[in-house]
């Protein structure tokens, strides 16, 4: 019975230590601020400074051919030039809310690669009265699928886009390129041949033999004793005893009767 029960606790022990082994992928996050041109044609505004965008992801650091590449957040902080607020300013802009489209592109161990968009969302953003006017625009960006040789998948970010609505009623739309001579790489993943999240398979049964072998009772008649669990072997015991002694008594009582009875 011990014997069972403790094979089935390793087996028990094995089943968790696997569960416990296995993870997913564990994800990078990454910030790369990058120069755009931008230009509001709309409203005839145009900027002469570099606007700052800074992106942020999260993709994985590395997953194993054909797993999903899962980013949870795509996130853009735009910060306007110098010359580009000081006119938001002048035509009575206090505040905006939209979207930002933002382009990407993958390429590399990837099972699809090509070019890719993402419609980030703008809150309410209030513009200050003096200083740098930033924006932040957040979403996320579309699972792609890691291709089935090994590599290195890679994210590079591309034209912007914007559409806000203002207090002050002017629409403004933004059409920015980056600017040249950049890396705007944003995220690089290495496809490997082996899983990521990977771990070795628990032994289904224990590996050790329990030690011991069970001996086989001997055969007999019972002997029915009335003894609780720990007195009941010397109780038994002392009553086959009796009996035995009792056995030879009536063996010899009956012999000596015998003798007499061919004497007479």
């Amino acid at each position: 019975m011990l014997t069972t029960c403790g094979a089935l606790g390793v087996a028990a022990g094995l089943s968790i230590a696997g569960v416990a082994l296995t993870s997913s992928p564990a994800h990078a996050a990454t910030t790369t601020k990058l120069a755009y041109n931008c230009k509001a044609p709309a409203i005839n505004l145009t900027f002469t400074d570099a606007w700052s965008v800074t992106v942020q992801t999260d993709y994985p650091a590395s997953v194993s051919t054909g797993d999903a590449l899962h980013t949870s957040y795509l996130n853009a902080q735009v910060t306007a030039g110098d010359d580009a607020a000081t006119q938001f300013r002048a035509i009575g802009v206090g505040s905006w809310s939209g979207s930002v489209k933002l382009s990407y592109a993958v390429a590399g161990a990837v099972a699809t690669p090509g070019d890719r968009s993402s419609t980030l969302t703008v809150d309410t953003t209030t513009l200050p009265a003096t200083g740098p006017i930033t924006t932040d625009a957040n979403g996320t960006a579309a699972d792609e699928k890691a291709a089935a040789t090994a590599g290195t998948a890679t994210v590079t970010a591309g034209s912007l886009t914007a559409t806000l609505t203002t207090d002050s009623g002017v629409p403004v739309e933004l059409d920015c390129a980056l600017a040249d001579g950049q890396d705007a790489t944003i995220a690089g993943v290495a496809v490997t041949g082996a899983s990521a999240s990977s771990s070795t398979s628990p032994t289904s049964t224990p590996t050790s033999t329990p030690t011991g072998t069970a001996t086989s009772p001997t055969t007999g008649p019972p002997i029915i004793t009335d003894g609780d669990s720990s007195g009941g072997n010397a109780t038994g015991a002392l009553i086959g005893a009796g009996i035995a002694a009792a056995g030879v008594t009536l063996f010899g009582v009956g012999s000596a009767r015998r003798l007499r009875t061919k004497r007479s």
